[in-house]
């Protein structure tokens, strides 16, 4: 009976010590190589978040700032290209426009507001697809670890 009792306390701690150190080996193996990854993955996804904000950012800019002033000055320039007996000087009006016309595609060619947004929006969509792809890496590595430890916490 005293050996009985002995066998079943020691062969308990035995599985127990065996489950934990493999479970604890194994979670430091994998944990910390993949707390890089996760840690690298939320920064890609951050970065992503700002790429995306930025393009909103570039894109509204170039709209309100260069296009819609440009369509409106030119729309009216084309109204005002017929006779038109209600304007004092059409011609200083139409020269005027011209120049503001100028003057704002100048400035929207020189900053180029729109290769910006489209830039952060290629760049948002490269780090999306790096995203997918390393957690489907991470996916796959974590499963195979987990299967590598539970096969050896079978033969222990």
């Amino acid at each position: 009976m005293n050996g009985v009792s002995c066998a079943e306390n020691i062969l308990p701690e035995r599985t127990v010590s065996a489950a934990t150190t493999t479970g604890t080996r194994s979670n430091f193996d994998v944990k910390k190589p993949m707390k890089k990854l996760l840690d690298s993955v939320t920064d890609a996804e951050n970065r992503e978040k700002e790429h995306r904000k930025y393009h909103d950012h570039y894109r509204i800019r170039y709209f309100w700032c260069a296009f819609l002033p440009i369509a409106l000055m030119s729309g009216f320039q084309t109204i005002i290209a017929g006779p038109s007996d209600w304007c004092w000087n059409p011609q200083l009006l139409r020269i005027m426009l011209a120049l503001w016309t100028i003057l704002i595609s100048g400035i929207a060619c020189y900053w180029q507001w729109d290769g910006l947004a489209e830039r952060h929006l290629q760049s948002a969509k490269r780090l999306s697809n790096l995203i997918a792809d390393t957690q489907h890496s991470m996916c796959k590595e974590l499963t195979a670890k987990e299967t590598q430890t539970i096969l050896q916490s079978w033969y222990e």
